[in-house]
């Protein structure tokens, strides 16, 4: 889209060229809006907060040209003894619909709606005004890349720890009941050892008993 915007500010394209700009910038606001629905296992709405049973993001006929339907609920999964991270990006931070993410800045979608609107009135001024809140919103989503990476490497962080832990428990455990068959066949021949001795002696003892009663 800003590629778009810089095209539509520096040159003067003919009324047929606008309306081809202003295309690509509805398709895009389609594919955001398709996005924003995407959907999880079981019918879950990625972005919609806690209400994750419906698409989160609506199309209108006014404006905003998107209504945000979602609420700003944050999931958290426990993932160590104490240590819990959050594990979705509700939409409306996502983009920034109401002003959640940066009061200061229109949703994305309204910012595009604007800037679709000034291609058709073939405005550049405007359209050139319109970049700047275009590369904000870009730097703002960023930041949010940023913080999803910053979840996933303390998730892949705690994993690690377990998989470490794991393997030592099973050191453990494996030193606590494995069998040395070594040893194992060494303490069977000394107990038959001992059951013959015992054997013969009680062998012996029947047989003086048997003695002293024959006298």
């Amino acid at each position: 889209m800003r590629d778009t915007a810089l095209e539509a500010a520096n040159t003067s394209p003919a009324p047929e060229a606008r309306d081809a700009l202003a295309a690509l910038v509805e398709n895009s606001m389609a594919l955001l809006l398709d996005m924003g629905n995407t959907q999880r296992i079981a019918g879950i709405y990625m972005f919609a907060g806690y209400r994750s049973t419906q698409a989160p993001f609506v199309r209108t006929a006014g404006s905003p040209p998107v209504d945000y339907v979602g609420d700003s609920g944050q999931s958290q999964v426990e993932i160590g003894a104490g240590i819990g991270v959050t594990v979705n990006i509700t939409g409306d931070r996502l983009y920034n619909m109401g002003g959640a993410a940066d009061p200061g800045l229109d949703d994305l979608f309204t910012t595009l709606e604007t800037l679709r609107t000034e291609i058709l009135a073939g405005d550049p001024n405007a359209v050139s005004a319109r970049i700047t809140d275009i590369d904000a919103q870009l730097q703002r989503i960023l930041g949010m890349r940023g913080e999803a990476g910053a979840r996933l490497r303390q998730v892949e962080f705690m994993a690690d720890r377990m998989a470490d832990t794991k393997l030592m428990l099973s050191k453990l455990l494996s030193q606590t009941e494995d069998v040395d068959m070594a040893q194992a066949i060494i303490d069977l021949q000394s107990r038959e050892n001992l059951y013959e001795a015992t054997a013969a002696v009680a062998a012996g003892i029947q047989a003086l008993r048997l003695l002293d009663y024959l006298r």
